[in-house]
């Protein structure tokens, strides 16, 4: 097996006109070899079974230092490692603080969850591979596509399910400190809904809340009868300062918050919620990644369906007066 390797090796040299050691620091993630050589061998390599296995690592970028790394990050953690295992796909992990290593090492691909480190721009010439950033957006110019939850679809989903239910005066909860595209998209979606179901002078937006106390008096006193809330870092707050204030879900609030995983089926009463497919986003991101390396196009954007959990917290409004229909 160790001569076919070493004849493995210096064919591909010798194709890709360079030295075998050059083939071995790139198949092994070592030094700084340019781009146009790296590309060159890797093609080759991916040509050859023996050598195919090395050029399989997956640099997968985490969120800086002052993100937080709550329930979404874990579930993206899983569904990734699970659609690697199936794949044979080996992953490593790098800190968004730490870019600096996709230089010095060399991989087959980059998957990137960091909103923020405008990661088309630092890596230059590496972006002549694979670059699928997750929930963020793409960039057509420097051939990074993204992979993102569908944001418009799930509001304007909840607003129906809701408006189904006698609801009439919504509130749409965002994030804390939430200026991100996603946010934006949230706040469009919910107006168009509501807008269609001739509601908007009945909606209320909640931006960059830090007082949750604040959010619960405040739906109190607009007559709030439902709550949109897709961040899973909000739900449980959420759901403790309404109870707190002495407010029953569903009778007096219904709720749509953020799934978190094997916790929000088990409050009571069960919540209702709108869930990332994070095992589909996973899978598109490795389908988009073997795609590209085939030399196959993709789109620049793509968007997945979220899952909404009909449960307990969702729950008939009496109408309050002739008007509401």
């Amino acid at each position: 097996m160790r001569k076919k390797a070493a004849f493995t090796l210096a064919e591909i040299a010798q194709k890709a006109g360079v030295s075998i050691s050059t083939v071995s620091r790139c198949l092994n993630n070592q030094g700084d070899i340019s781009p146009e050589t790296r590309r060159k061998i890797l093609a080759l390599a991916r040509a050859t079974p023996v050598a195919a296995e090395a050029t399989d690592v997956i640099a997968v970028i985490l969120p800086g230092s002052g993100e937080s790394m709550g329930w979404y990050m874990f579930s993206l953690f899983r569904g990734l490692r699970k659609i690697a295992e199936e794949r044979g796909k080996n992953i490593e992990f790098i800190p968004a603080s730490n870019l600096r290593y996709l230089k010095e090492h060399n991989f087959s691909a980059i998957i990137s969850m960091d909103y923020f480190s405008h990661l088309e721009t630092i890596l230059g010439p590496m972006s002549t591979i694979p670059v699928i950033c997750l929930n963020n957006q793409a960039n057509p110019v420097e051939q990074v596509y993204s992979i993102c939850s569908d944001e418009s679809f799930v509001v304007e989903q909840s607003v129906t399910y809701l408006f189904d239910f006698n609801h009439r005066s919504i509130a749409l909860l965002l994030g804390f400190d939430d200026h991100s595209r996603t946010a934006q998209l949230r706040e469009e979606a919910f107006f168009r809904a509501m807008t269609k179901f001739q509601l908007s002078a009945k909606s209320c937006i909640l931006r960059y809340v830090s007082d949750m106390d604040g959010v619960v008096d405040t739906l109190l006193k607009k007559e709030i009868t439902a709550v949109i809330a897709p961040s899973e870092s909000a739900s449980m707050k959420l759901l403790q300062t309404i109870r707190l204030a002495g407010c029953k879900i569903p009778q007096d609030l219904s709720l749509i918050v953020g799934e978190i995983p094997h916790v929000s089926e088990y409050q009571e009463p069960p919540l209702s919620t709108v869930e990332h497919d994070f095992e589909k986003i996973a899978l598109c991101a490795f389908d988009s990644i073997e795609k590209r390396l085939r030399g196959e196009k993709i789109p620049i954007l793509q968007e997945m369906p979220y899952l909404l959990h009909k449960r307990k917290s969702v729950g008939v409004t009496p109408l309050r007066s002739p008007d509401l229909g």
